[in-house]
This record gives C-alpha cells, sequence and structure tokens, in this order.
C-alpha cells in the first residue's frame, strides 16, 4: 500500500513539473535565424565582415556589412543570385529581400551582376535596376558615380526627383563619344566584351581600376594593358590580369603625372566572341 501511495505522490509531481515546463517553453519565442546570402571569396586571406576579421570563403548573412582591403572582394550568392563584385577600399551592406538584391554602399565601389532585380543604396541616392543587369555604383568624397552596361538604372535622390542612366551599350550603339584628349578611338564594347576604367590622382600617383566583364559576366584572368598618355613624356605602359570577380588595378607613381593626361586600358580575353574592349579616362 505504501508503495502505491509512492508512486503516486511520484506521477502527480512529474505532471506538475510539465505543466510548469511546457507553457514556459511555448511562450518563448523562437529566435530568428539569419539567412545565409552566400560565400565571400578574396585574393587576400582574410576578410572584414561586422567589423571582425574572417576567413576567405566565410559565409555572408542577410545584413552583414563586408569591408576589403587593398584587395577586392566577390560574393557568389546562392540560389543563382548572381555576383557581387566589392572594390578595394570599400564599406559593403548586403540584403535581399525575397526575389531582390539589396545592397549599401557606405564607402568605395560594388559591381552588381544578378539575374533578380536589385538596388543599391549610395549616400541618398537608391539605384533600382531590373533583372539581368550589369552596373556599379561608387560612393566617394566627390561624390556617387553610377555606370550600367546592359540596362538603364533608375537613380532616385533625396529630393524624390529619378533620373535614368542609359546603359553603355544603348550609348556606344547610338552615338559613340570621344573621350579625353589625344587621338583616341571611341569608346566602344568590342566582341560582346566590357571593360571599365576609374582614374584617381593623388598628387603624383594614379590609381586605375575596373572591371572586365564577357556578355555582362566578369571575367577571370583577362589580360589588361595600361598606356598612360601625359605631355612631355614617353607612354607609361603596365600589364596585369583580372581576379576571380573580374576586377584589375594599376597604381602608378610618377612626377610628371601632376601634369594631368590620358590613361587608356585594353583588355583582351580567350573567349569566343570577348575578344578584346578599350576604354580610357581623363586625369
Amino acid at each position: 500500500m505504501m508503495m502505491k501511495s509512492t508512486q503516486k505522490t511520484l506521477a502527480f509531481s512529474i505532471l506538475a513539473v510539465l505543466s510548469l515546463i511546457v507553457p514556459a517553453a511555448s511562450q518563448s519565442p523562437l529566435k530568428p535565424v539569419a539567412e545565409p546570402l552566400g560565400a565571400v571569396m578574396t585574393s587576400d586571406q582574410r576578410v572584414i565582415i561586422n567589423g571582425a576579421s574572417a576567413q576567405r570563403g566565410s559565409t555572408i548573412f542577410n545584413g552583414d556589412e563586408i569591408q576589403t582591403g587593398e584587395a577586392p572582394a566577390s560574393i557568389n550568392l546562392s540560389s543563382g543570385g548572381g555576383v557581387l563584385s566589392i572594390a578595394p577600399g570599400s564599406r559593403v551592406k548586403i540584403s535581399r529581400a525575397q526575389a531582390k538584391i539589396i545592397a549599401e554602399v557606405l564607402n568605395g565601389s560594388i559591381t552588381v551582376r544578378s539575374p533578380l532585380a536589385s538596388t543599391v543604396l549610395a549616400s541618398g541616392r537608391v539605384v533600382s535596376s531590373e533583372p539581368d543587369n550589369l552596373y556599379s555604383v561608387s560612393v566617394s568624397d566627390a561624390g556617387t558615380a553610377v555606370e550600367s552596361f546592359l540596362k538603364s538604372v533608375a537613380v532616385k535622390t533625396a529630393d524624390g526627383a529619378t533620373q535614368t542612366i542609359a546603359a553603355q551599350a544603348t550609348k556606344n550603339n547610338a552615338s559613340p563619344v570621344q573621350v579625353g584628349p589625344g587621338d583616341l578611338e571611341p569608346v566602344t564594347p568590342i566582341d560582346g566584351l566590357f571593360v571599365t576604367i576609374n582614374c584617381v590622382l593623388t598628387f603624383k600617383t594614379l590609381m586605375s581600376s575596373g572591371i572586365v566583364a564577357c556578355r555582362g559576366i566578369p571575367v577571370d584572368g583577362a589580360r589588361v594593358i595600361l598606356r598612360v598618355l601625359v605631355a612631355g613624356i614617353l607612354p607609361i605602359t603596365q600589364t596585369t590580369t583580372t581576379d576571380s570577380s573580374g576586377q584589375y588595378k594599376f597604381t602608378i607613381t610618377d612626377d610628371e603625372l601632376i601634369k594631368g593626361g590620358t590613361a587608356e586600358v585594353t583588355a583582351t580575353t580567350t573567349r569566343r566572341g570577348c575578344a578584346r574592349a578599350r576604354n580610357s579616362c581623363v586625369f
């Protein structure tokens, strides 16, 4: 009789404890799990994610901030979301809302290549693009620069005004424009290959960088030749290749560069239909 009484008491105790645990568990909200967006790749061994050093190949989650050093980085977005190329010395936040890629450029430059619609926030401007486009957005002390290569993009300013940036392919087919001094040929894509160039002159040091893309897809290992023309000196020539995100970078220091001039890049690949392209900038 005593054993049965003990068993009943134990059973009631267990039920009482369970009645307290189950409601408490049901009232505890589930902590949201961050959504993985893809993996970050860079020629450096490490990259800064959310202010902390991380290894290359690390997973990027929704809302993460990526900061690059001297080397560029690329993010291969999961589920066929495309590729985001981040220039050296940049800070960018990445997120994804259903079928749209959203990036915020805090500093530096990002190039978006995605089959999805995308939006880039940059210094009070909102850049919106249709799916299947290749375009870049740069933020610096001089302002915000937007360049699109396949389709037009819309740029909305803080005061609500909207400007349409025509695609390079459309502009080149309509009326090629001569740029810079000298006898350079018009800037046009050749055989489906695009090359961009951005020139920044700091006293007597010139930094030239850009991206090479074949039919809108960044090209790894493309050969890029830089030719710098400055009055009074022989042309300065350097050669490099693009990294895994299709980006290249040149740094030249010369006392004569302070006079200003023109930098011209020629990109070549072995891909069929994407043999050669040229572009230039004035500094």
